[in-house]
């Protein structure tokens, strides 16, 4: 308890203090700030009645274990879904072209999740070279691309 009455009377020597050094221009700013800090230590012995809470992570194992295949086929379908998404956008902003479909292959090997198969289909077959072309200049031959039109 003495702590307590001892940072009282520091705060308020150090508003004192504060209040000369400064002089009138920012005289009401220095109070206000004093009263706040007056007003923490005031609070903070009732702070210790506010009951404490654990927040701890839960351990790895036991009952809250997943199937980290499910995890992974969850993980490999939005991750097309967004790709495909992606990749329409893309077609539509380089080439003015708004494909019709656009289906993203992917398999999971042992060095991770890899694209290897990408099918645009489009609603005309002039528009087939142009998205065939921006695709490859894109991907550079690291995956099948497969352009249709339905005609």
């Amino acid at each position: 308890m003495s702590v307590f009455f001892k940072s009282l009377l520091y705060a308020a020597v150090a508003g004192g203090l504060c209040s000369s050094i400064v002089g009138k221009a920012y005289e009401k700013h220095v109070s206000y700030l004093i009263a706040l800090l007056c007003t923490a230590l005031i609070v903070s012995p009732l702070l210790s009645l506010i009951p404490s809470f654990d927040f701890s992570k839960p351990e790895a194992g036991g009952e809250a274990s997943a199937d980290f295949g499910v995890a992974e086929a969850l993980i490999v379908r939005q991750g097309a879904e967004d790709a495909e998404k992606a990749v329409k956008e893309y077609i539509f902003s380089e080439t003015g072209i708004k494909p019709k479909a656009v289906s993203i292959q992917i398999k999971s090997k042992e060095e991770g999740l890899v694209v290897e198969k990408l099918t645009v289909s489009l609603h005309s077959v002039t528009e087939e070279k142009t998205v065939k072309d921006c695709l490859e200049g894109l991907f550079q031959d690291t995956l099948t691309i497969e352009v249709k039109a339905d005609a």
